[in-house]
């Protein structure tokens, strides 16, 4: 899942590393994935700094492998605190264009893990070529 962070501020600032990423369920529990900043889904970064004057934009690749066992726990929303930041930004899950789940095969289970991208300063930067 790309994400799309955009500086509505009248400053400039600047975005270095990862988001800090946590899966809600229906009642707001934390999902108990594991985290990492490796994919299949995208190429593996050094976080570099990412400068963002107002109306700017930087962007993150969040990517899950599926749930080959079955689903155990429907995904309704996504937590996300920005690098640098105290506020807390959150994605609906929806739909099946954008459904995700934790997984039945409990915590090692390949789909129970999150891969969450460095902050780059373009679109499609850290995806495969």
């Amino acid at each position: 899942m790309p994400l799309a962070f955009t500086n509505v501020g009248r400053t400039t600032c600047a975005l270095e590393g990862y988001g800090a990423i946590s899966m809600l369920d229906a009642k707001g529990v934390v999902l108990p994935f594991r985290y990492g900043h490796s994919s299949l889904y995208f190429v593996t970064a050094h976080p570099a700094l990412v400068v963002l004057h107002p109306g700017g934009h930087a962007y993150e690749i969040v990517a899950k492998y599926r749930c080959d066992l079955g689903e155990a726990i429907a995904v309704a929303r996504m937590r996300i605190v920005v690098p640098g930041s105290h506020e807390i930004l959150f994605v609906s899950f929806g739909g099946e264009s954008h459904r995700s789940a934790y997984c039945k095969g409990g915590r090692d289970d390949p789909g129970n893990l999150i891969g969450v991208a460095t902050i780059t300063r373009s679109r499609g930067a850290n995806l495969p070529r």
